[in-house]
């Protein structure tokens, strides 16, 4: 995982395994159900 911001790196280093990031494409309309309407 890349996370350029150096304040969110250590967020997420200080949460011990309790945050998880995941990184997602910028426009999946198939992954928004919003999209469907």
């Amino acid at each position: 995982m890349v996370i350029q911001c150096k304040k969110v790196r250590q967020v997420v280093a200080g949460q011990q395994g309790k945050l998880s990031i995941f990184l997602l494409p910028p426009y999946a309309p198939d992954l928004n159900p919003d999209e469907l309407i």
